[in-house]
């Protein structure tokens, strides 16, 4: 019973120091006005199950609009992409852009950042 308790303390610190290393990416779509966003995800624990989320918060004179999109995925132990999220812009508007990487709910990497 000991040893098994010792065994399931070395994977989760093993799971803990999964580091993970994020960046969102925007392109333009071929229709006009639309532009997608994916999250480009680099988890050095290879074959590890994980979780991404990416949310995307759009303000300007039309409004507020929320997008979003989560999934699975096996860590590779190379650099990813993944997710896709496309939405319409007009000149004026704002995009926040969240991604995150979890682990069976437990947080490994979070980044965001704001396109204008």
């Amino acid at each position: 019973m000991r040893a098994l308790t010792l065994v399931m303390l070395l994977m989760i610190t093993y799971i803990a120091q999964a580091d993970c290393r994020l960046a969102i990416l925007q392109s333009e779509s071929s229709a006009k006005g639309t532009a997608r966003f994916r999250l480009q995800v680099h988890c050095d624990q290879a074959k590890l199950p994980l979780q991404y989320q990416l949310t995307l918060n759009k303000h300007g004179k039309s409004g507020r609009t929320t997008s979003s999109q989560s999934g699975y995925f096996n860590s590779t132990g190379e650099v990813q992409v993944i997710g896709n999220v496309g939405i319409n812009l007009t000149g004026d508007d704002r995009v926040e852009v969240v991604g995150k990487v979890l682990h069976q709910s437990r947080l490994l990497a979070r980044t965001e950042k704001t396109f204008p």
